[in-house]
């Protein structure tokens, strides 16, 4: 039986099954624009459905990569039938949605790079409304990728303040923050490795680590206690914060 839990995810996920549905029923009624490479309605018609559909299947079961195939399919569509600023702002929010979730981090350019060719393109092909449509796609998209860099590099500065004393001046972590850090450097099993991944990228709590992996939750709690003692930190939260400074890694 899946639970259901409220979250901010699963809000957000509810709130684009909403405006998905909303712009499927818009479309039943909406005419295309004239001078778009959309062959017709019907393509705008089946995309919103697909992609509500796949909203609501997120709701449920949140998967990272339907997450962004559907707001890559809406950037795309969007951009390309006249609506430029929200097809762009959907695209960097694929960005942002993929970073938080520890993408970009390894080899960031070439991974960001098929996204980024697929957005240009989109914006490229736009110009059969008019050279004025192109530049004014290019210069947004210019400007909310300077904006959300301005705010990321104010934020890490800000933020950096609030962690506590063992996270900033843990002694065991030779890496600077901001480096690649493999958690086989610190001689962990791969049980251990694996609820430290699950709780970075998910936010897993010990009793989701339980059902997760089938052990239980003493067990959980007694290698978390342990990681505790490797990382030189006291808590779950200290742990957390101590890692995300870093690119963590198997």
């Amino acid at each position: 039986m899946i639970r259901f839990r409220f979250n901010p995810g699963r809000v957000f996920s509810i709130c684009s099954a909403i405006f998905l549905f909303v712009a499927f029923i818009t479309s039943l009624h909406l005419k295309l624009q004239i001078g778009t490479f959309i062959p017709s309605q019907k393509v705008v018609i089946v995309t919103h459905g697909l992609s509500f559909l796949l909203s609501v299947i997120v709701i449920f079961k949140p998967v990272l990569c339907i997450q962004v195939f559907v707001l890559m399919c809406e950037s795309i569509l969007t951009i390309m039938t006249g609506y430029q600023t929200l097809g762009v702002f959907l695209f960097y929010a694929i960005v942002i949605l993929m970073f938080v979730n520890g993408k970009f981090r390894i080899r960031p350019v070439l991974e960001l790079l098929p996204f980024v060719i697929l957005h240009i393109l989109s914006l490229l092909l736009t110009y059969k409304q008019g050279i004025f449509f192109v530049f004014m796609g290019l210069a947004n998209s210019f400007f909310y990728a300077a904006f959300f860099y301005w705010i990321y590099d104010i934020l890490r500065a800000k933020l950096s303040c609030f962690l506590p004393a063992e996270t900033k001046n843990n002694s065991i972590i030779k890496e600077k923050p901001g480096e690649q850090l493999h958690l086989s450097d610190y001689n962990l099993s791969e049980r251990q490795v694996n609820f430290i991944l699950d709780n970075l990228h998910k936010n897993s709590s010990y009793k989701e680590l339980s059902e997760t992996y089938f052990v239980s939750l003493s067990t959980v709690k007694k290698e978390f206690s342990d990681l505790y003692r490797i990382f030189n930190v006291t808590k779950l939260e200290e742990l957390r914060l101590l890692l995300l400074q870093f690119q963590v890694s198997r």
